[in-house]
């Protein structure tokens, strides 16, 4: 699961989030059961 919390922003900043962590995002899904993304940080809990 992904929680998304990142407030009022437009879909390109949105997509451009996406864009810039998927790497990291794709790693997460491998090893942790939640991820939260925010406007700053990328979190993988276990």
């Amino acid at each position: 699961m992904i929680v998304i919390t990142t407030g009022n922003i437009k879909n390109k900043e949105l997509l451009s989030l996406f864009s810039k962590n998927i790497d990291q995002i794709i790693e997460f899904l491998d090893i942790c059961n939640l991820i939260e993304m925010d406007n700053t940080d990328l979190i993988g809990h276990e």
